[in-house]
């Protein structure tokens, strides 16, 4: 099932050359997996590996629909937590 797709009209609204949108979908809601998530947090942990993987650095726009934003929220603030992270490790010199 492609519940993805039904973002399409969103993301050809604000989509742009300079700003890519990109689409993930739950593991457990597309088949591809047998074993599904655990927890939010594992979900939003496993996504932002997902999205480096294609854009290393930010910014990046988190939209979630349902669960999603929950998932969304999580995820915003775990990418936070790591740039405060660095940040420390930057200020401390490590």
């Amino acid at each position: 099932m492609d519940y993805v797709l039904h973002y399409e009209p969103l993301a050809k609204a604000y989509s742009a050359p300079e700003q890519p949108l990109y689409s993930l979908q739950a593991r457990e809601s597309a088949w591809l997996e047998p074993s599904p998530h655990l927890s939010i947090p594992e979900m939003a942990r496993e996504y932002i590996h997902a999205i480096r993987s294609v854009q290393q650095r930010g910014p990046y726009q988190l939209v979630g629909y349902s669960m999603g934003s929950s998932i969304a929220g999580e995820m915003a603030t775990q990418v936070h937590a790591m740039l405060v992270r660095k940040s420390q490790c930057q200020a401390a010199r490590c």
